[in-house]
């Protein structure tokens, strides 16, 4: 955020995918559960002890070092960048000290979030939505549509309360789910209401089908150029952008345009939302393409909730 043909070489700027699965197989997912390594020697804390302890040591870590250090809240790069030419992702952090990320981070978004990368865990919580009702402001700040909120809208996730600060627009999808993209893709943006300004993202995959209502309100608002924010007279929740089921896929990442900070928590919804063909059009229409290629996974694994057991 600011966030092909089998035989064919992967378009400039984009990582070649995760390791897939040879067709029909299936998926090395891992699971984290005392179902799955029932018995000795496998049992529930026994595997807890090796596996979990180390992946809790390093959320840990991780969460001290965002912390003290201080992730900052969203900037803009210090110098012009694009989506495609000389200033586009292959060449992003080039000759920016600001940027340099882009080009060394070892964890950088988005992801193609594929089965061979999961990694099921039981102690993974729901998110808690707590949204409400807020006057936006609508920029065009030339890469992406941004939906700004007021204060006092709320995500609780993982225990941490976060602050919803704005929307951003990419079309196509940034993220992909096992190597397919999404038509559009909204970037929920909140940071945590301390000093430290940790980001977490919610992103929501949107395909071609009904008019979206919630979108409706404001979409054709949207700034034709690019400018300061514009206010608007509409009451806009983002609660009601959510789809009914709110499992998600989860991993370590970083902002998606320059200068592309890490330490941002990914949210993926797993349930896809709807935009009408309109919709997704006008977006393009305003941006033509803003998505960033997928960055290589590397040692990361993308975290979700062990599903449900049967008559649970």
């Amino acid at each position: 955020m600011e966030v092909s043909e089998a035989a064919a070489p992967p378009p400039e700027g984009e990582a070649p995918p995760a390791e897939l699965a040879e067709e029909g197989a299936e998926p090395a997912v891992i699971k984290v559960s005392g179902s799955r390594f029932s018995g000795p020697p496998f049992n529930g804390p026994l595997v807890y002890a090796i596996v979990g302890v180390p992946l809790l040591l390093l959320s840990f870590l991780g969460t001290m070092l965002i912390s003290r250090g201080g992730t900052p809240a969203p900037a803009e790069a210090q110098h012009e960048w694009s989506y495609e030419g000389a200033a586009g992702p292959t060449h992003w952090g080039e000759g920016d000290p600001h940027a340099a990320i882009c080009q060394t981070g070892t964890e950088q978004s988005p992801v193609d979030i594929h089965p061979s990368r999961l990694m099921q865990l039981e102690w993974l919580v729901p998110i808690q939505a707590k949204y409400k009702a807020s006057k936006v402001r609508l920029q065009n700040v030339a890469h992406t549509a941004r939906i700004a909120f007021d204060p006092g809208s709320r995500m609780v996730f993982q225990g941490r309360e976060y602050e919803l600060t704005e929307i951003r627009v990419h079309t196509p999808s940034e993220h992909k789910i096992n190597g397919r993209t999404a038509d559009m893709e909204l970037q929920l943006l909140h940071v945590t209401p301390d000093s430290a300004q940790a980001p977490a993202v919610i992103s929501l995959l949107a395909m071609e089908g009904a008019e979206n209502p919630t979108l409706a309100k404001v979409w054709q608002q949207l700034p034709e150029k690019e400018g300061p924010a514009v206010k608007t007279t509409v009451d806009l929740n983002a609660q009601d952008l959510l789809p009914r089921d709110l499992r998600y896929y989860h991993y370590d990442g970083s902002l998606t345009t320059p200068p592309c900070t890490e330490g941002v928590r990914w949210i993926v919804l797993k349930e896809q939302i709807a935009a009408s063909r309109a919709q997704i059009q006008r977006v393009k229409d305003l941006f033509k393409m803003n998505a960033r290629p997928v960055q290589p996974t590397k040692d990361r694994f993308i975290k979700e909730e062990v599903p449900a057991r049967p008559g649970s």
